[in-house]
């Protein structure tokens, strides 16, 4: 069996396809459930579930792998599947994907590179830890490039994309597995390619252990290939413990748990499934559209699809060739069986060619190192100390300003910020100057903000020295390797300090070489002061009380050297005294008045060395606030109409209620007038009663009992009762106005309408051309006849209906019977029906004009409605312009007709010939076309993969309608991004679509009659 051999945890490791015949089968049995414990995990039995997965069933998975392991050849060639061997259990399948789901992974990496920091995080316990951190990661060439982050959550197994997707995913999943674990062969039982999951493990005894720093091999153990996906070697087992377990340990030294608990099987494949490789995708990623070929992926024929996700498993031995090897070919007849049993294409634009499953053309990964270089890298910028450096000593016997100084590599962006923190001290700018308030190290910390969003920072430790008294913690140790380039270096060595007077190049000693100057001897600091930390109240802490009342000071006080012999509070020159327990004083000032204070905490040792540390906080005056009263209107209802014969009462209702208080008092308004209400809890009711007929302001008021008020206003139409009886209403007439049917031969056709009426319908006439058609009716209101047309032309469909009352209404359609047309432009293209079209590029016919499908149209797509129908041209060859022929002076035209002319499209009221339509009353203008102009117009859409939002780019040399449709893959409209006219030159919109789930998607742009499509990817 051929394997390739990888670094760190690049999974290359599959191998080619069992070939043998029944006869040479060796079965292993071993039963899945087991125990085994070790002193890093316990695996128990896990019951069996009853979960049902929505994309496979227990009975689909016994279909999918009749033959799995666990089936015997009982003799003649008959296999039975032994179900107390049985180990790929649809049970273990469903138990692997729950124990997925409850692990996400956070992938930092190094742009350009594949030196990564991998963080998991138990999603059940929110736990995280950091379970792999590269060399690499955080060397001095890669220090400064951009982190990539990429989270995965393996709960998105199976789980991404439209229902289309997530079958072809997981068909690609099991089409892979079944191939690394196939005992099919040409004339096996039910196929070759009924036999995936047949084997349990690799038939060797080889130990697979490769000398891996990071996940070393235990003593004695095989890391042969195991499971689904064939697990192998110990840099594949152990990131595959560490991202299940959390320990990379539980499968390094346990490596048979694969085959001894089905469901961790099943783990690991689903783990490398769903684990990006970079510079390779996962092939989860790829089957649900999440990744995108860059420009050098597009050169090397790597596309999403079933191909692929061989090239990411095993591409170094299946890909590139030039014809398909075996174990490719053997991937795709899995692929294919599995594909015809769920009934989807095999391609990931839905068809059925093979066209994006094979590899043959495809570049494997690993051939150089361009696959690594082509990310773009964003240059970020760095801020660098100038002065002071890091680790200095600085000698002041009285403190005194230190001037500091930045540097700003701003690479291709521009500073927007830039702030330094000393202590509690806060500076901006590149340049300025500090004055050390106590000796010993401190931090300084830059932080800079960039116009471009990036941020740079850079912290350095310096040492203020008195002269006598130094800390030798804080200094570094000298370091043999290190060339000291510049003088004043300060640095530890045998327990003293050293300076270098000048350049000390590697492997001048501190004591011995003539460049290092000795300051003084590590030991006892002597002469120190006291140290003081507050703890109770914290800098700039806010009290906030309804009286004035005591606060607890507490402060701890130390002295390296000594005793603290006296400690007190002081505020204002006022001495607070304070009780000692052991290194802690506690102490209480009462504030006089509300506002800012600032205390001292005064410690003195027994060298008289004093210590005063401030504290700064705030006692403010807590102030109750009073929540108004809620005011809800039960009835009437805001702008409801009340019609009456006559005037009379109207009933008034509303809820008042307090959160904080009760409701005082109540009452209902009518303009200034009160109306007083009754209480029934917190229900207030009362009667209104209007003066006349017209509309009306009523308000309800309720006050609290802290005098607050919240008023409710609703407005009311009570209006006089009509007395007049409404005629019928005619609706949803069939055939509709202006319609053209086409018949191949005269044939019935349906006549229908929907008759309302406010009492009953009385009566209903059809009439064709002014002769009755007889109409039957429905209980819904439904009136149908059938009729059938005498001769091809033009036809007046009339409807009256009286009701009860003797009201009556009537309308009236215009509609054409037209033969069908044959030869010619439209010779042989089949007339459009209501059907799906799968195949891209059928051309149908529709009301007289040849349309040829772009993508998958449902049997929904309308032609001329739909984007997804290209318009060719009528039948017969005849130009239109927005839609709409050009006028003939010497053609008639019917009602209803559109025609183009003098750059406008008009419609016929009626019947006409000879008359222009921009001077006869005979046509009504319908809108502008500009199309026959010399007009350009550019639409574009960008970003194409889109998170949140887009910008929609329009450019055009004349005044122009535009109108953007936005479609999912099945051609259903999901919004209109634009729709309105644009003036001559360039306009940029923004439209907000991050409430679109992650996908494909199509935009259709209309202008001027004609219609582009472009696809948009939503991450």
């Amino acid at each position: 069996m051929k394997r390739t051999i990888c670094v760190r945890f690049i999974m290359v490791f599959l191998f080619s396809v069992f070939t043998m015949n029944a006869n040479s089968i060796d079965f292993v049995t071993t039963k899945s459930n087991v125990n085994f414990k070790s002193d890093k995990i316990e695996l128990k039995n896990y019951e069996q579930t009853t979960q049902t997965h929505p994309l496979v069933s227990k009975e689909q998975w016994n279909t999918l792998f009749p033959y799995r392991f666990g089936a015997k050849d009982t003799g003649g060639g008959v296999w039975v599947l032994d179900p107390k061997d049985d180990f790929y259990t649809y049970e273990s399948f469903i138990e692997a994907i729950n124990r997925m789901d409850k692990i996400k992974v956070v992938f930092d990496r190094r742009c350009g590179t594949n030196a990564y920091k991998i963080t998991r995080i138990d999603k059940v316990t929110g736990a995280t830890s950091i379970i792999r951190t590269d060399v690499d990661f955080d060397a001095p060439r890669n220090a400064d490039k951009e982190i990539i982050t990429e989270e995965v959550d393996y709960g998105a197994f199976l789980n991404e994309g439209d229902l289309e997707t997530r079958k072809r995913e997981l068909m690609a999943f099991f089409a892979n597995i079944s191939h690394e674990t196939t005992g099919g062969w040409d004339t096996a039982p039910g196929g070759r390619f009924s036999w995936g999951l047949h084997f349990r493990e690799e038939p060797t005894n080889a130990s697979y252990a490769y000398p891996d720093t990071n996940y070393p091999p235990t003593p004695g153990k095989s890391y042969k290939g195991r499971g689904p996906i064939q697990l192998s070697y110990n840099y594949n087992y152990g990131p595959a413990s560490e991202f299940i377990f959390g320990d990379k340990q539980v499968l390094l030294d346990n490596p048979d748990l694969v085959i001894q608990d089905a469901a961790l099987a099943f783990q690991t494949a689903i783990w490398f499934w769903m684990t990006p490789q970079y510079p390779k995708p996962s092939a989860h990623n790829v089957m649900v559209r999440k990744w995108t070929p860059n420009e050098l992926d597009k050169t090397k024929n790597r596309v999403p699809g079933l191909g692929m996700t061989v090239n990411i498993i095993n591409g170094g031995v299946e890909c590139g060739q030039g014809t398909e090897k075996p174990q490719v070919l053997d991937r795709i007849g899995y692929y294919e069986r599995f594909a015809s049993i769920y009934n989807i294409g095999t391609d990931m634009d839905g068809v059925n060619d093979l066209s994006d499953c094979g590899c043959k053309d495809m570049a494997k990964y690993g051939g150089d190192s361009s696959d690594l270089t082509a990310e773009p890298c964003a240059q970020k910028p760095a801020i660098t100390f100038v002065t002071p450096i890091n680790d200095q000593l600085i000698k002041q016997t009285t403190f005194s300003a230190v001037g500091v100084s930045i540097s700003v590599d701003q690479k291709n962006s521009v500073l927007k910020t830039l702030t330094t923190t000393i202590g509690t001290k806060t500076f901006s700018g590149t340049t300025f100057s500090w004055t050390p308030e106590a000796y010993g190290a401190v931090n300084l910390v830059a932080n800079a903000t960039f116009e471009n969003g990036l941020t740079a920072s850079n912290t350095i430790k310096v040492v203020i020295w008195d002269g006598v008294n130094i800390d030798c913690t804080h200094i570094p140790a000298w370091r043999s390797t290190k060339i000291y380039d510049k003088p004043n270096n300060y640095v530890t060595y045998n327990n003293a300090v050293y300076r270098n007077k000048w350049y000390a190049g590697i492997g001048t000693t501190p004591g011995v070489d003539g460049v290092w100057e000795k300051i003084k001897d590590c030991g006892v600091v002597i002469g120190t002061p006291p140290v003081v930390s507050w703890q109770a109240p914290t800098q700039g802490q806010v009290f906030e009380t309804l009286v004035l009342s005591p606060i607890t000071l507490t402060a701890n006080a130390t002295d390296n050297d000594g005793t603290v012999t006296s400690f007190s509070y002081a505020y204002n020159g006022t001495t607070i005294a304070a009780t000692k327990s052991g290194n802690t004083y506690s102490g209480e000032f009462t504030p006089t008045a509300f506002g800012a204070y600032t205390l001292e905490a005064v410690a003195e040792d027994n060298d008289g060395k004093v210590t005063r540390k401030e504290v700064s906080f705030t006692v403010k005056q807590k102030t109750i606030s009073n929540e108004a009263p809620v005011v809800t209107w039960q009835t009437p209802t805001d702008n409801l109409v009340i019609e009456q014969d006559v005037l009379g009462a109207v009933a008034l209702k509303a809820t008042a209620t307090d959160s904080d208080g009760i409701v005082s008092s109540f009452s209902f308004k009518e303009g200034a007038n009160v109306i007083t209400a009754t209480k029934t809890g917190n229900n207030y009711t009362a009667s209104f009663n209007p003066a006349s007929f017209g509309e009306y302001a009523l308000t309800g008021e309720a006050t609290d009992d802290k005098n607050a008020i919240t008023t409710k206003t609703i407005r009311i139409i009570v209006k006089e009762k009509s007395t007049t009886n409404p005629a019928p209403v005619i609706a949803n007439v069939q055939p509709q106005n202006g319609s053209i049917i086409e018949q191949t031969a005269l044939t019935a056709i349906q006549l229908k309408a929907s008759i309302t009426d406010n009492s009953a319908v009385q009566n209903v006439a059809f009439s064709i051309d002014n002769t009755a058609v007889t109409a039957n009716s429905t209980a819904t209101g439904l009136y149908t006849a059938t009729w059938t047309p005498s001769a091809f032309g033009n036809y007046s469909f009339k409807i009256v209906a009286t009701d009860d009352e003797g009201a009556s209404s009537n309308k009236t359609v215009s509609f054409t019977i037209k033969k069908k047309v044959s030869g010619g432009a439209c010779d042989g293209i089949p007339a459009w029906e209501a059907k799906i079209y799968a195949a891209s590029g059928t051309k149908v016919t529709y009301n007289g004009v040849i349309y040829k499908n772009k993508w998958y149209a449902s049997s929904t797509d309308v032609p001329g409605a739909s984007g997804v129908w290209e318009y060719i041209q009528p039948c017969g060859g005849t130009k239109l312009y927005c839609g709409s022929p050009e006028w003939i002076a010497t053609k008639v035209y019917n009602t209803g007709d559109k025609v183009y002319y003098s750059k406008k499209i008009y419609r016929a009221k009626w019947w006409t010939r000879g008359s222009t339509p921009n001077n006869s009353n005979e046509w009504a203008y319908v809108q502008d076309c500009l199309e026959s102009s010399t007009s350009t117009l550019k639409a574009n859409i960008y970003p194409t993969i889109v998170s949140d939002e887009i910008n929609v780019t329009i450019s055009t040399s004349l005044k122009a309608k535009v109108k953007i449709e936005l479609r999912d893959t099945s051609g259903n409209l999901l919004q209109t991004l634009l729709n309105t006219n644009v003036e001559q030159g360039t306009k940029v919109f923004t439209r907000d679509l991050s409430g679109l789930k992650k996908g494909v998607y199509i935009y259709s742009i209309h202008s001027n009659g004609n219609i582009e499509t472009k696809k948009i990817i939503k991450n």
